[in-house]
């Protein structure tokens, strides 16, 4: 989950403009990681899976050009998320993918797919906390509120 901030002081407006720029990127990649997820697509993952990687790369790079603060822990939370995102659909998603397109899936390809499928939504869900609990700190750091 991530928050807008509100409330602004021309003294805060720095802190969040920051904040804004990095959730409407967060906002992206994990509107992109949802699409994944939603699986309607699964069976032209191949060629979408160069688009979601495009995705990931165009965010990290809006990310990294974004001018730094003196405390920029915001901003590396979202590359840590972005890149996790992009490791689950490299990895995670591509995995199952093969899995289910062996030419003989077996109970243990299925039990595997489960498995990989929670590892999955896991790591989309402590991605996700991590940065929500980091934006948290920086509101409070520079003394500003968060709204959803």
């Amino acid at each position: 989950m991530t928050l807008v901030i509100a409330g602004c002081t021309d003294k805060k407006e720095p802190f969040i403009r920051y904040n804004d720029v990095i959730v409407e990127q967060v906002y992206l990649a994990d509107s992109t990681l949802r699409d994944v997820f939603s699986f309607r697509d699964f069976e032209t993952f191949p060629d979408r899976h160069p688009g979601y990687d495009a995705s990931f790369e165009g965010i990290r790079k809006s990310l990294h050009d974004l001018e730094a603060m003196e405390e920029d822990s915001l901003r590396q939370a979202a590359m840590d998320l972005v890149n996790a995102y992009e490791g689950i659909v490299d990895d995670d998603y591509a995995t199952i993918y093969q899995l289910m397109h062996d030419s003989i899936y077996t109970q243990s390809d299925s039990i595997q797919v489960d498995s990989l499928s929670a590892e999955m939504y896991a790591k989309w869900q402590i991605y996700s906390e991590k940065f929500a609990s980091t934006q948290k700190h920086f509101a409070r750091k520079n003394g500003i509120s968060l709204d959803k």
